[in-house]
């Protein structure tokens, strides 16, 4: 069962804050010792298919306040140990994850202009050469969107 584009479009950015919080209450406050704030890369994502640069950006910037936040509860202004590495480990991911959010929406909004600009040409080709139809552009496969 499908949900509704309405639906899924509202529920999307309230799951991503959701699991956002899941992740810094469990990185904050479980004893295992890795990357837990990792995970933020899937916050991120999930705000690379709802979102343009700015909001994948807001996502990112929060979701790095937020492992920089877990990191100073838990461990205050102490570098020793690995958990100063897991934090930069979890940022590098985060800005990573990020940096490629951007060159897959750039990459979208240029195909999406190369569909315009050839259906335009399409159309005044149809012009010039009577019985000539443009092709099916729908069964194309696209960039991730």
């Amino acid at each position: 069962m499908s949900l509704a584009p309405w639906l899924r479009s509202a529920l999307l950015p309230s799951v991503a804050g959701l699991l956002a919080i899941g992740i810094f209450i469990f990185d904050t406050f479980s004893p295992l010792q890795f990357a837990v704030a990792v995970l933020y890369v899937v916050v991120v994502l999930i705000a690379a298919t709802r979102y343009q640069r700015r909001g994948v950006l807001i996502a990112a910037s929060g979701c790095a306040a937020l492992t920089v936040l877990s990191f100073l509860l838990v461990h205050g202004f102490k570098i020793a140990g690995t958990a100063p590495f897991r934090s930069i480990m979890s940022l590098a991911a985060i800005c990573i994850t990020t940096f490629l959010a951007f060159k897959n929406i750039s990459t979208n909004e240029r195909l999406r202009a190369a569909e315009r600009q050839r259906a335009n040409l399409a159309r005044f080709k149809a012009d010039v050469m009577p019985g000539w139809r443009p092709p099916n552009t729908s069964s194309r496969p696209t960039a991730l969107a």
